[in-house]
């Protein structure tokens, strides 16, 4: 089984001390894969929140000590880094919040009701590769939510996703693009026997040609732990990816069963490395796989 971290909402408003807090003490020996967004635009809900209206966007490299500490650490093997949409706020042509009332249904969603997302992929990869002398080919979409343009600039710039809503037996009733050119039956062949028969998530990277997409798990205050250790047990039974999402500043909030974000992490890690040919990995190395 393959096991990978993923963390989302680094940015410039991110603190390094924060993620240290979090991960110091796995980062020598396990690679957290970063979902960084490079223009932030603070907002009125959610995390990095703001009064009233969002502000002008905040580049990634303002923080300078926090660029210093990510180019570091990617480096050393210890981070590698994904894009997280480019502002994580819905915003019209000219910059400004595109929704009014502003409510939890949009800020999060850029990728779901937002317009010139080609533009907003190409610049903004453009901008972190550079910026962080690193490759990118991972998308996580903010609020884990994306519409078929969206799909559109992920695949016109070569990114593979994490997938939005996963890839179980919902995929069967999803919408495209799936690129007409992939062989449906086969797949969905995979997707029946893994997804409808047992109700789980499909647990490989899937293939379709012009991108890639594998599903995720969240580690988050609505979770139970108990739950996410029953994936990690279904995903390591048919030798699969598990991925694991949560936020570094969520950490020190509590899951519906009761523990500390940060200590659950902890003991999903724990529980995952008892087990046998277990491989923690980055999304440097993630799309290579079954």
């Amino acid at each position: 089984m393959k096991f990978l971290i993923r963390d989302d909402d680094t940015c410039a408003f991110t603190r390094v001390e924060d993620l240290e807090k979090c991960y110091a003490s796995i980062r020598p020996h396990i690679p957290v894969g970063l979902s960084v967004t490079p223009f932030r635009i603070p907002g009125k809900i959610g995390s990095f929140s703001r009064p009233g209206q969002p502000s002008a966007p905040t580049p990634l490299g303002d923080n300078g000590e926090l660029v210093s500490f990510l180019k570091e650490g990617i480096r050393a093997g210890h981070f590698s880094i994904a894009l997280h949409g480019y502002s994580h706020v819905v915003t019209n042509r000219n910059g400004i919040a595109g929704f009014e009332p502003w409510n939890k249904y949009h800020v999060g969603r850029e990728y779901y009701y937002g317009t010139d997302l080609v533009e907003k992929t190409r610049s903004g990869r453009k901008y972190l590769s550079e910026l962080l002398q690193c490759r990118i080919d991972t998308f996580v979409p903010p609020g884990n939510a994306i519409s078929e343009e969206g799909m559109s600039a992920l695949i016109d710039q070569k990114l593979n996703l994490i997938g939005s809503k996963g890839l179980g037996f919902r995929a069967l009733f999803r919408k495209k693009p799936y690129p007409s050119s992939y062989p449906y039956a086969d797949f969905f062949g995979n997707i029946r026997r893994h997804g409808l028969a047992v109700r789980k998530e499909y647990p490989y990277v899937a293939d379709f040609k012009s991108y890639k997409e594998v599903a995720y798990y969240t580690l988050a205050p609505h979770s139970t732990i108990s739950s996410l250790k029953g994936r990690i047990d279904y995903v390591h039974s048919v030798d699969g990816v598990f991925i694991l999402s949560t936020h570094y500043h969520e950490f020190g909030e509590r899951t519906a069963s009761g523990e500390l974000i940060a200590d659950g992490l902890r003991e999903l890690l724990e529980y995952a490395n008892r087990k046998s040919n277990v491989s923690f990995i980055s999304y440097d190395t993630l799309w290579g796989g079954k």
